[in-house]
């Protein structure tokens, strides 16, 4: 082979490998991933959200959330969201009164559905390397979605090393708005019970929310 033609055919060779490994290992880390989070028995974790675009000003809030096999809690300053399997309970501090509904009161992609979104939606992959998150090493993957009926354009996940849990993930839309959810003080198999998530109004004196 012309050693001219050589030079642009092994750099094409070698950029196609490394395309490959990268999606290869990309997806080897989020089936692995996937699998950690389905065999917890449950977890808790302190998380912080923030919501940055160029139209508004930055929205954040922190708050803690509590996870068994589909159940969650997400405790944060002025409401709380229950979810026991089969229904919402959104409690509002401030009006100490409560509200049921059989539907994701988020209306959208939230804390706890990214965790099995994330595993299922079409994209193209990439693994980034590895990237420092509070002083620690994680794998930074990057996601391309290649359905546009979706809410989000592509999506940046930091993973544990070990365990390969997302504790970081960004997700941006076609506006560039940024939606960033973080976990911190995660741990792991907190012995939670089922009645950790059916919210008890006895416990907080409150009444069911009117809309009349």
């Amino acid at each position: 082979m012309n050693r001219f033609l050589c030079i642009p055919f092994c750099l094409i060779t070698i950029a196609l490998t490394g395309f490959g490994f990268q999606t290869d290992y990309s997806d080897k880390l989020l089936t692995e991933s996937k699998q950690y989070l389905l065999g917890l028995k449950d977890f808790s974790a302190k998380f912080s959200y923030s919501l940055e675009s160029a139209q508004s000003r930055k929205i954040a809030y922190d708050g803690v959330l509590s996870y068994m096999r589909g159940k969650y809690t997400l405790k944060m300053k002025d409401h709380d969201i229950y979810f026991d399997g089969k229904r919402h309970t959104i409690y509002m501090a401030q009006l100490n009164q409560y509200q049921k509904l059989d539907q994701n009161p988020t209306q959208s992609v939230g804390l706890v559905q990214y965790m099995t979104y994330v595993y299922s939606w079409p994209s193209n992959k990439k693994y980034m390397g590895e990237e420092m998150l509070n002083e620690v090493s994680h794998h930074k993957v990057e996601l391309d979605m290649t359905d546009p009926k979706l809410p989000y354009k592509r999506a940046i996940l930091w993973m544990d090393k070990e365990s390969k849990l997302i504790v970081k993930v960004s997700f941006i839309n076609t506006k560039k708005t940024v939606t960033t959810y973080e976990f911190h003080e995660i741990d792991i198999n907190a012995g939670l019970s089922e009645s950790d998530f059916i919210f008890d109004p006895k416990k907080y004196g409150a009444t069911e929310f009117d809309e009349d």
